[in-house]
């Protein structure tokens, strides 16, 4: 193995067992694609999806602002625009992130299939293949979950996304905050073993001679 991936692996097991062995948090509610949108009327380049919203500007700036921003994941800090990071409990730098990641944040839980393909193909295609399927259910639920109409785009295009539940979870109101927080627990229960043969994995390939 080359000695830069033989480091960018080791950098990322570090972070896998990190994250792994630290207390899930479920209090986010996926306020993150919210924050990304905090008054973005005045940072027109803040939108990151081709989709129309679901709520007016109004009430995205509302409900940032009512909540306690908890997100632990730095790429999805650093797109905060409108001051919503100033306004997150933790200042996050990429040199943090392993100090902060959790394992309940679908973004961690959605990595976990950036960080297989990193020493794919030295890894089975079944982990591969495994990490791919959270990380579209995680995709799922954090779209459901934003002010975006997925729902909408969905019924206009002729796509094989019609099979996705779409429609909207109102984390902006407390039965949906509860339902998001129920589907973050049982990708949080996935993730859990996956990203532990993802180590062990990351153990055998780091073990490997040059």
């Amino acid at each position: 193995m080359a000695e830069s991936l033989k480091s960018s692996a080791n950098t990322i097991r570090t972070l896998l067992v990190n994250t792994h062995h630290r207390r899930p948090h479920f209090a986010c509610f996926g306020v993150h694609e919210w924050a990304m949108l905090y008054k973005s009327n005045e940072f027109p380049t803040s939108r990151f999806q081709d989709l129309p919203l679901r709520v007016t500007q109004e009430e995205i700036n509302k409900f940032v602002e009512s909540q306690p921003l908890r997100c632990t994941h730095f790429d999805a800090f650093r797109f905060f625009v409108g001051g919503a990071q100033q306004m997150n409990r933790h200042k996050l730098t990429r040199s943090v992130q392993p100090e902060f990641e959790q394992p309940a944040c679908l973004h961690a839980n959605m990595d976990l299939l950036k960080w297989a393909m990193k020493i794919f193909p030295f890894i089975s295609s079944d982990i591969v293949l495994d990490c791919l399927r959270l990380a579209i259910e995680c995709r799922v639920l954090d779209i459901r979950a934003s002010p975006y109409d997925a729902l909408s785009f969905v019924q206009t295009e002729d796509s094989g996304l019609r099979h996705f539940n779409l429609a909207p979870i109102r984390v902006d109101t407390e039965q949906g905050r509860q339902e998001y927080q129920q589907q973050q627990y049982v990708l949080w229960l996935q993730a859990a073993p996956l990203r532990s043969r993802l180590i062990d994995s990351f153990d055998r390939v780091l073990q490997c001679p040059q």
